[in-house]
């Protein structure tokens, strides 16, 4: 089906030998076929290259192998599974399309499918070894989630997906699933059956390709369902950034008990030379989860993690403005887990400034956070301005507006024991809700809502500062639709709503609502509501 070429086993290669349908023509239901030469052969049967006797057109056409035909009911039946599923899935973009079916002459089952130049992603990662960059790596995976998520939500389940079925065109970038020999429905119990080897070299029956196969697939095949192939997905996209799979053996049980119990090898750097992104790793981490539960348990959350990454990765590539020549730094003051803030002088007109600089040594994670608040900046009276993004001496850093009034975090230190005063507290949360409306309409969730990210300036109005691990969710939508924590939970456990906290929870404005609620409590008794365990869900 892919391109001429093919990749075949010892076995696969002796079945070929035996092949005999080259160069006869085979009648169909719509058509008749002249069968030309094999182009690939798997376990279970044989392509073939065919010109259509009506219009010369080419075609590919699948044969079960002979012997199969002959002794193996359960074959039989699988062969003509995948005919079925591809009249199911035949309007599917990138399904590959079934064009007609029939039996030769001695009454062997054949079907027809287009004839697909694309070669299969193998090659791709053949010609790569040591892996893609990571941006081509999750482009690729994207467009297989694209794919892939409508045959799930019509109810099938490809259970073979492996880098030798997927067809790659690469200009432009789009995928073909093919090899649905393995496939059925969700609700359907009955697994079929692929024979391999075990140790001793005797028979044993599972059902997939034993590199991507997830653990329930070999031990518990009844319970088979659509995470299985998003376990399969993970694999591919270790594969196509290291050049291998993550777990590998001589041996059949080897490869398998890495799959229930060995983690995969962390990543460090891609083939061009940039370090993996940690989001990115903890996407394939989670992907590869050996319990199905703590996967994504679906395409669609799988896509927005990627596309999450995707966006990060597209943004760290961007050229970061020097300022150095630009400010002055006059002192320092503050700093965070991350970062280190000064105030600063611009030269050009004297205006003056604070500067959040990434402290020395600084992570992926810490570029991403400013970059990511500078790309949320808001202009609003009751959200601090930001000025620009770039860098100072080498580090990531954000100009924003200096706010010398002080943290509301530090009035309230000081007042620990007398408490606020009511017109204080008043006036600090309705500036903090104008504040938190604007992001709200705008469809911004702040996501660490909390006395420290409150800012006061000279006239005593407080400001929402530090945008950095906020996230947009639809908020023009008549249901709130929330902004999924893909990879970890984020924010300030101690004003963390429970959805917040849960690495699987959907948060929106609803979390900053609660937030401000711990907020609004502490402002008045001076201490937080909650204050045992790190990760509160009281």
């Amino acid at each position: 089906m892919a391109d001429d070429r093919a990749t075949m086993s010892h076995d696969d290669d002796t079945r070929t030998k035996k092949f005999t349908h080259v160069g006869e023509t085979y009648s169909g239901q719509s058509d008749s076929y002249k069968i030309m030469n094999i182009v690939g052969a798997g376990g279970m049967g044989v392509v073939c290259k065919a010109l259509c006797s009506s219009n010369s057109r080419e075609f590919a056409v699948k044969f079960l192998h002979d012997e199969l035909q002959e002794d193996s009911q359960s074959s039989r039946e699988r062969f003509e599974r995948e005919i079925k599923v591809l009249q199911e899935l035949k309007a599917f973009r990138g399904i590959v399309r079934l064009e007609d079916w029939g039996r030769t002459t001695g009454g062997s089952l054949f079907f027809v499918m287009e004839f697909l130049k694309a070669p299969t992603l193998d090659r791709l990662i053949e010609q790569n070894p040591s892996g893609l960059p990571q941006i081509k790596a999750v482009q690729i995976v994207l467009e297989i989630l694209i794919v892939l998520e409508p045959v799930h939500h019509r109810g099938f389940v490809h259970r073979d997906l492996k880098p030798h079925n997927i067809a790659l065109n690469e200009d432009p970038l789009s995928v073909m699933l093919l090899d649905f020999g393995l496939s059925k429905p969700v609700q359907e119990s009955e697994a079929f059956k692929k024979v391999t080897r075990k140790r001793d070299g005797t028979a044993a029956e599972v059902p997939g390709s034993p590199h991507y196969m997830a653990v329930e697939q070999f031990l518990r095949p009844k319970t088979i369902d659509q995470r299985t192939d998003l376990y399969a997905i993970g694999v591919i996209l270790y594969e196509l950034l290291a050049g291998i799979p993550p777990f590998r053996g001589i041996y059949l049980q080897d490869i398998l008990r890495q799959h229930k119990e060995t983690e995969p090898p962390p990543l460090d750097r891609a083939a061009d030379g940039t370090k993996i992104s940690y989001r990115l790793q903890a996407v394939i981490n989670k992907s590869l989860a050996k319990s199905a539960e703590q996967r994504f348990q679906n395409a669609a959350e799988f896509k927005e993690a990627l596309f999450d990454v995707l966006n990060s990765l597209n943004r760290a590539q961007r050229p970061k403005k020097a300022l150095d020549a630009a400010y002055r730094i006059v002192r320092k003051l503050g700093q965070g887990g991350n970062s280190e803030v000064y105030e600063a002088e611009r030269l050009e007109d004297k205006t003056r400034v604070a500067v959040k600089i990434a402290r020395e040594g600084s992570s992926d994670w810490d570029e991403e956070t400013l970059m990511n608040e500078a790309d949320r900046a808001l202009s609003h009276e009751n959200i601090v301005k930001v000025h620009e993004f770039g860098s100072f001496e080498n580090r990531p850093a954000l100009v924003m507006e200096l706010m010398s009034g002080g943290k509301i975090e530090v009035v309230l230190q000081q007042s620990k024991e007398t408490g606020i005063s009511e017109e204080l507290f008043y006036n600090v949360i309705i500036d903090v809700c104008r504040g938190l409306h604007h992001a709200h309409l705008a469809g911004i969730v702040h996501r660490d809502v909390k006395p420290g990210n409150m800012l006061r300036d000279a006239q005593g109005r407080t400001k929402v500062c530090d945008f950095g691990i906020a996230k947009a969710y639809d908020a023009k939508s008549a249901k709130i639709g929330g902004s999924k924590n893909t990879t970890v939970a984020k924010g300030t456990h101690q004003y963390m709503s429970p959805e917040q906290c849960d690495p699987n929870g959907v948060v929106d404005r609803r979390a900053d609502i609660y937030s401000l609620g711990i907020m609004m409590y502490e402002l008045l008794a001076g201490d937080l509501p909650f204050t045992e365990g790190v990760l509160i869900l009281q």
